[in-house]
């Protein structure tokens, strides 16, 4: 099998990473606030933008954390909890004395060792049956019978059979 087209099929349930990230953005990085209606408040295009560089440079630093923290465990970043590698940050942001060098590489240690401990379960494998769900139309509706896909025997790489 080709290398280039093993790693296209092994990214295959990779798809949903960047919904995922812009869920972390929206959701968990803009801050809690009374009568949350809208994400942003700024008022002006200006304002706007503004706000939208910094949810992204939030969430950049907190995925550059998780992934380092992930490297330093020899883990796979996927396996580091966004919600658990946010929370360490908040809590260990105000502990970090930037006027001493030889503390903020102590600290930074200390809080890559704390995010290690924040992993969680592989995510499964993503599977939905094709059926055609039940709308006013001629088409069969979907049974119970569609809903429970049993659980993979084998992983997703030894289910793949590439023709050439």
């Amino acid at each position: 099998m080709p290398v280039d087209a093993l790693r296209l099929i092994l990214c295959y349930h990779q798809r949903w990473e960047p919904q995922m990230m812009c869920n972390e953005q929206k959701t968990h990085h803009d801050p809690v606030r009374p009568g949350k209606a809208a994400h942003l408040q700024s008022g002006t295009p200006a304002g706007v933008v503004q706000e939208l560089i910094a949810l992204s440079l939030g969430h950049f630093v907190t995925q550059a954390v998780r992934v380092a923290a992930a490297k330093a465990g020899g883990l796979d970043p996927d396996r580091i909890s966004f919600m658990g590698t946010l929370r360490v940050l908040r809590c260990r942001l105000p502990e970090c004395e930037s006027a001493k060098p030889h503390t903020d590489l102590e600290w930074y240690e200390r809080l890559i060792a704390e995010i290690q401990m924040e992993t969680i379960e592989p995510r499964k494998n993503r599977i939905n049956p094709r059926v055609v769900k039940h709308q006013v139309s001629n088409y069969a509706k979907k049974h119970d019978h569609h809903r429970p896909v049993p659980p993979l025997r084998k992983s997703f790489l030894e289910t793949v059979v590439m023709t050439i």
